[in-house]
């Protein structure tokens, strides 16, 4: 909906309990023996990730604007009885400000507790906010000028409004967080020893090997808008820490691989495949809060923002350089302008994984697309930036991962 009143669907400290309330039940309900067994510091960062509020930071420098013919309704500016007037219907100009931002959308509704009158006016998507005004023939450019930053400095004004709030709130959301798992693991540890102290066999799982335990702290995923030179939004890209963070649990499921050689030795590509995709879903969730990893043919690992998909990955057995070209190339074939985080997992199920890592930087290299090597501090993995297909300007990083998967 066009030119919504923002700040006026409710109490921010009614949307700020209710916040509070799910931290604590999702610490309570968090499975006990991996609360244990994480380390706190680490656990709270995770916490803290998923409900730290963000208020919105407007990106003045990066605003563009779009025009359309409108019919509107005018009074007219003459005579003594203006105001009784009926409406007269002018062809005017509809002149839209896009202005991009990085933060909490939902912010913009909420009213914070010091406030004024009058809330401004926008429509509010996903990282931009658009303010649309009328233009009538005769309007000066210098009035539409100082129409547009008036309700730009208005809602900047309500912004810092919010963020009294939301600062002092994050601080207390770390305070929260920190005792409710310490809490929590102390209630644990303690039951645990009464258990102990009753003198009876505790009765273990039956399961053959240990799975790899999914934390139930759901992750947001951070798109960025991408633009063209034009200005126009043309869709989203991962944001950087969501990269790495995917790629550090993809890297946290191959050590379950090396735990339990019983229970991988017999898997093909696209069951490895989906022993990926499992922890994945369970970590991150998507702008829509469901499942944002799919499959898209037989390889691909998929994370989707707004519909589009924002990270790909491809799946291989290593056969040898021609392989891991064949995988580059398709993962060229199939990636959009949007597409800038890509990875490749590379299965060895040769007997020397060193001569596979010692391959893997030079084959790259030669391929055609190519454009650097970045520094990349995993010892089974690379990263390098390569240039699209259709456009030599267009820049993807693309990291490449080995796993050896026992026989």
């Amino acid at each position: 909906m066009w030119d919504t009143t923002l700040f006026n669907d409710g109490p921010l400290r009614v949307f700020l309990s209710k916040r509070e309330s799910e931290v604590e039940t999702e610490i309570q309900n968090y499975d006990a023996e991996q609360m244990l067994e994480s380390d706190t510091d680490k656990l709270c960062e995770q916490f803290y990730e998923k409900y730290e509020l963000k208020v919105p930071n407007l990106q003045g420098k990066e605003i563009t604007i779009q025009s359309k013919e409108k019919d509107i309704y005018s009074r007219g500016h003459s005579g003594l009885f203006e105001s009784s007037m009926p409406p007269k219907k002018i062809r005017g100009t509809e002149i839209a400000f896009f202005i991009p931002f990085e933060g909490d959308s939902e912010l913009f509704n909420l009213t914070p507790s010091h406030f004024q009158t009058n809330p401004p006016s926008a429509e509010v998507t996903e990282d931009e906010l658009r303010i649309a005004i009328e233009v009538l023939p005769d309007m000066e450019k210098s009035v539409v000028n100082e129409k547009f930053n008036e309700i730009l400095s208005d809602i900047n004004h309500w912004l810092e409004f919010v963020e009294i709030d939301i600062r002092a709130w994050n601080i207390k959301l770390k305070r929260k967080i920190r005792g409710g798992i310490e809490a929590r693991k102390k209630k644990i540890s303690r039951d645990k020893s009464i258990v102990k102290s009753i003198g009876f066999p505790i009765r273990k799982r039956e399961d053959k090997f240990v799975a790899y335990a999914i934390p139930k702290v759901q992750k947001k995923i951070i798109p960025k808008s991408i633009r063209s030179q034009e200005g126009s939004q043309q869709g989203h890209e991962l944001a950087m820490k969501n990269y790495e963070s995917i790629l550090d649990s993809i890297n946290h499921m191959a050590i379950v691989l090396e735990r339990s050689p019983k229970a991988f030795r017999t898997m093909e590509e696209e069951d490895l495949r989906f022993c990926f995709l499992i922890p994945l879903n369970g970590l991150y969730e998507g702008d829509a809060g469901g499942e944002v990893f799919n499959f898209n043919g037989k390889t691909d690992i998929l994370i989707r923002s707004g519909g589009k998909n924002v990270f790909i990955a491809e799946c291989k057995f290593w056969n040898g350089p021609k392989s891991l070209s064949d995988a580059i190339n398709q993962l060229l074939g199939y990636v959009s302008w949007r597409d800038t985080k890509t990875a490749i997992l590379i299965f060895n199920r040769n007997k020397e994984p060193s001569k596979v890592l010692a391959q893997i930087p030079d084959i790259v290299k030669k391929h055609p697309n190519y454009e650097k090597e970045l520094e990349y501090n995993l010892e089974t993995g690379f990263r390098f930036v390569l240039h699209q297909n259709e456009d030599k300007d267009r820049k993807l990083c693309l990291t490449v991962l080995v796993f050896d998967v026992p026989r």
